[in-house]
Parts: structure tokens; sequence; C-alpha cells
């Protein structure tokens, strides 16, 4: 897959890195030509050297034939454009964009339409809040994730030894006629995952993956011993 990723920064560095890794080809672009020599110099990329938003830099780099386009640099107004330019001027078909302003998310549907076509927005300090507000809602947990906008959770628990889910067959402790209802989604045993049904049962040491509406999850982790102490100072 042929890919323009614009910022050379550590991010820029990075994704261009994993991408090249992987066997796709990447043309990096930044306006700081010693950026674009290092890079070129130690990754299999090509290197451009130019604003990311100008489209014959774009063009320079390869804009007609790519098919994803990242821009990371550290101005949101210069990703926010190379994205517009990208879709409109070189109809590349996937677009993201890193934009740090906060601001920016009250306008995050226009960013996303067909003006604009922006794929993807990442919001880093907005997602870094809201994971660490997740961590918070479940101190038990050791990842959530979120899906529907927020109108499910996916959360991971470490059962320890004791664990009152340990021993029971699932079917027991998450009847699925019960309410609120939650759904063991997985289970991580060992190095390996599995999907479980209602009779298999839970060891000590498992990591389970719980599915619920958040609210369904608040009411039914403190009756499985997976609430954890609340937190009150971060």
């Amino acid at each position: 897959m042929r890919v323009i990723v614009a910022g050379a920064g550590e991010v820029g560095f990075n994704i261009a890195r994993w991408l090249s890794l992987n066997g796709h080809s990447v043309t990096l672009i930044d306006r700081d030509p010693a950026r674009v020599a290092r890079a070129s110099e130690v990754l299999d990329i090509q290197g451009v050297a130019g604003k990311g938003s100008v489209p014959q830099v774009l063009a320079e780099a390869g804009a007609e034939e790519a098919e994803i386009f990242v821009a990371v640099t550290d101005s949101d107004e210069v990703n926010i454009t190379a994205c517009l330019v990208a879709a409109h001027r070189f109809g590349v078909p996937h677009r993201v964009a890193r934009i740090r302003e906060v601001g920016y998310a009250e306008i995050g549907e226009i960013l996303a339409g067909e003006h604009v076509g922006i794929d993807l927005v990442i919001h880093p300090e907005m997602e870094v809040a809201s994971r660490i507000q997740r961590l918070v809602d479940f101190p038990a947990a050791s990842e959530v994730l979120e899906f529907g906008d927020g109108t499910l959770r996916l959360a991971a628990f470490q059962l320890a030894e004791g664990s009152p889910l340990v021993g029971h067959p699932l079917e027991r402790t998450f009847p699925p006629d019960r309410e609120p209802r939650l759904l063991v989604a997985a289970v991580l045993r060992d190095g390996r995952v599995i999907i479980p049904r209602g009779h298999d049962r839970l060891h000590a040491r498992d990591q389970i993956y719980l599915l619920g509406r958040p609210e369904d999850l608040a009411k039914r982790l403190p009756e499985v011993g997976l609430a954890g102490p609340p937190i009150t100072h971060v």
C-alpha cells in the first residue's frame, strides 16, 4: 500500500517506520530537510522536503498514486489543509489527521464531512483524558475500550486467586437472562485467546473481557468482586 506521512517528528517517524517494516511503500514529508534526510538514512522510505499542505509538495510525494494520507505535523491547521488538498486535489481515498486543539472537536462533523474529508481525526489529549476517565470509572480494570460512541464498553480484568468467579460456570455467574446483562466476550489464558461458552469455568490468573453498557458494568461489577477500590485522587 502506498502511504504518505506528513510530519517527520516522533509520531510521523514511528508511523513511517512501522509501515515500512510491514512492507508498505512510504513517503515522508517534512518542511525540515534535515529531518527528512535523517529519516531517509535509517528507514526504507522516500523523503520529500516541504510543507505537507502545498499541492506541489504533495505531487512530488506521489499523492496521485497514494492510498492513505496521514497528517501529523505540529500544526493542526496544516494537517487539516493537507487532508483537504489530498482529498480534493489528488483524490487520496483515505485521510487521517492528528488535531491537538480541543476546540476543533466541536466541529468534528464538519472535518469528517465531504467538504474537508478527514476519515479519521485523532485527538491525542482528549483520548488520554478519556482513557483515564474510563479507568477511574472502573478502577479494577487493566484496560477499558469504548464502542458505539460510548454506548458499549469492553473492560479487561485479571482474576486473582480467591476471586468469586473462579471455578464457576459462566452461565451461573453471568446468566444470559439476568439484568443487567454482561457478556464475557473473551478469556486470555496462558497466552491463548478463548471464546467461552456458558459451561466453561474461569481460572485464577485468567484475563477476562467483559462487554456491556457502562451503567450495567457499574451495577454488576461489585456483585462479582470486580469493582475495585474507588479512585478519589488523580
